[in-house]
């Protein structure tokens, strides 16, 4: 399901609870504050201009009745054109910057007091009956697997959250090339009984597929190695940073944008 601007906060409950699910884990170890950070930011980022959410679920929402059993692999409803006007409801979080994504839950992008994640797949996930259930499925946190946000990236490029950090980094110009006015993944978060099953690449493919003439990006943190891997291996592209400037974040543009590192070098 795809949402724009402020729709998304019909679902900010059952979005908080998965947030925290996936970010209170390592790499991550967010706290409650920081928790509560999303679930305020979650409000004012969903009147950005171009601000959109993809939410994905099991088709029933629980796990397999018993035996070791392959969760069934969620679905993602196609998104609608998006409008030019700030719209409603991917990469960098209560956090600092830009949103960020991971592997152990999906990315993200980052956040307000770090750099943003991407939860990275799993191996495929595999659950049985828990003990005294006699094997009647559990029913997950909330209905949602997984999620993802994004908006447009504005003119002039922030200094808030991570922006400085990426800003460093790419200098002025890259900046205005890569970035500007491109789709800015904030969030990817993904559960863990939802990983290891293409949650992650779905929800990045549907967030991104009416970026502007294919310019998306994100960034994560750079210690974060199974949400970096995950990004490489879905075809984002990693941007060199400038001589010397090197910091905790990871900048990635998506497979399609027009200006990547493997056309220009950048």
């Amino acid at each position: 399901m795809i949402t724009y601007g402020p729709e998304v906060l019909d679902h900010a409950d059952d979005l908080v609870a998965a947030y925290a699910d996936v970010f209170s884990a390592p790499p991550w170890n967010e706290d409650a504050e920081t928790i509560r950070q999303f679930a305020t930011r979650l409000r004012s980022d969903a009147t950005r201009p171009g601000f959109r959410a993809v939410i994905t679920t099991s088709p029933t929402g629980r796990t397999a009745a018993t035996g070791p059993t392959v969760t069934p692999a969620p679905t993602v409803t196609p998104a609608t054109a998006l409008t030019t006007t700030a719209v409603t409801t991917t990469t960098t979080t209560g956090s600092t910057g830009p949103g960020r994504a991971t592997t152990t839950g999906l990315t993200r992008s980052p956040a307000t007091t770090g750099p943003t994640r991407t939860p990275a797949p799993m191996d495929v996930t595999r659950t049985t009956a828990t003990p005294g259930t006699r094997g009647e499925p559990p029913t997950h946190p909330t209905g949602i697997d997984g999620f993802a946000t994004a908006w447009l990236t504005p003119d002039p490029f922030p200094e808030d959250r991570a922006y400085p950090h990426v800003a460093v980094q790419l200098g002025p110009a890259r900046v205005r090339q890569l970035l500007v006015g491109a789709l800015e993944v904030d969030e990817l978060a993904v559960r863990a009984h939802a990983r290891g099953l293409g949650t992650g690449r779905a929800l990045l493919a549907e967030l991104t597929a009416d970026a502007p003439d294919g310019r998306a990006w994100l960034l994560t943190a750079r210690k974060a190695t199974d949400t970096v891997a995950t990004y490489r291996r879905l075809g984002w592209h990693e941007v060199t940073p400038l001589p010397g400037t090197a910091n905790g974040v990871l900048v990635f543009l998506a497979p399609g944008h027009p200006d990547r590192p493997d056309l220009f070098g950048h």
